[in-house]
């Protein structure tokens, strides 16, 4: 079973890469909102085969967040199934979900 291919998960690389604004939460079948990236963080990984990173994402406001496991839409309608948990807001008041992301780096060609 190949977990990575039934669990993808967006690249450091990726969400550098895209355009902030891109992104967007399901909240159900006809429910998209528009996130915005607002910050990128690299973290420590465990090995030199992994990357570690924090994406943060800050909800429309008038959204409340809770922590659980949210599909996230990225730039090119991928979709990530990434577990977030609500941090400290925006200075706009805007809510904001924090995402930890640990994964096998992609191969090198």
């Amino acid at each position: 079973m190949n977990v990575a291919a039934q669990f993808p998960m967006p690249t450091f690389a990726q969400l550098q890469a895209a355009d902030p604004y891109a992104f967007a939460l399901w909240l159900g079948a006809d429910n998209r909102v528009a996130i915005e990236r607002v910050q990128l963080t690299q973290g420590v990984a465990m090995s030199a085969r992994h990357e570690c990173f924090l994406v943060f994402f800050a909800l429309p406001a008038g959204l409340l967040p809770q922590q659980g496991v949210y599909r996230v839409i990225g730039p090119e309608q991928q979709e990530w199934l990434l577990l977030m948990t609500p941090v400290q807001p925006e200075p706009d008041g805007r809510h904001v979900l924090q995402a930890v992301l640990h994964r096998e780096r992609e191969p090198q060609p």
